[in-house]
């Protein structure tokens, strides 16, 4: 069984099935079609916890997600012209990048910081009430992988 652990901001929408995907880098092993994830939040610190009962992958599928270099003119934000994704060998059109960054838990962020910071982006307010998902999704993997291509797997479950 293989476990996945997820920052604060998204656990709310795991939780009421939202969020029922997840990207990750190329590793050793990862899920398989069929088997048990155990998904938590805080792993290895001492606020680790079980987000919810071990879902069922449904599938693992292929990503590429390039991220254009920074800019001092649109940070936060990234030119959604230079942010794409492939997946499973397809490269998505506008409207399907927006469900998959709706369907990853770009579309329900809530703002967990007193100064309106969300993936290290400081905003006048909240970031999330002035960004679409797919934009909030390019700023995340910005901030979290860097500018580049950054290759994946996209990992789907299901409720147990």
């Amino acid at each position: 069984m293989v476990a996945y652990s997820f920052k604060k901001v998204f656990v709310r929408q795991i939780e009421t099935g939202r969020k029922r995907q997840t990207i990750r880098a190329d590793r050793k092993r990862h899920a398989r079609p069929g088997e048990p994830v155990q998904i938590y939040t805080g792993m290895r610190t001492r606020h680790c916890r079980k987000i919810i009962e071990d879902p069922i992958c449904e599938s693992v599928t292929p990503i590429r997600i390039v991220v254009p270099e920074d800019s001092v003119s649109d940070w936060p934000f990234v030119d959604m012209d230079e942010f794409g994704i492939e997946l499973g060998g397809e490269l998505l059109g506008s409207m399907q990048v927006f469900g998959l960054a709706m369907a990853d838990g770009f579309g329900g962020l809530v703002c967990h910081h007193e100064d309106g910071r969300v993936f290290g982006m400081a905003h006048h307010r909240c970031v999330t009430d002035v960004a679409s998902p797919a934009a909030l999704m390019a700023a995340f993997w910005r901030e979290t992988y860097g500018p580049g291509v950054f290759s994946g797997v996209l990992i789907r479950w299901r409720p147990a």
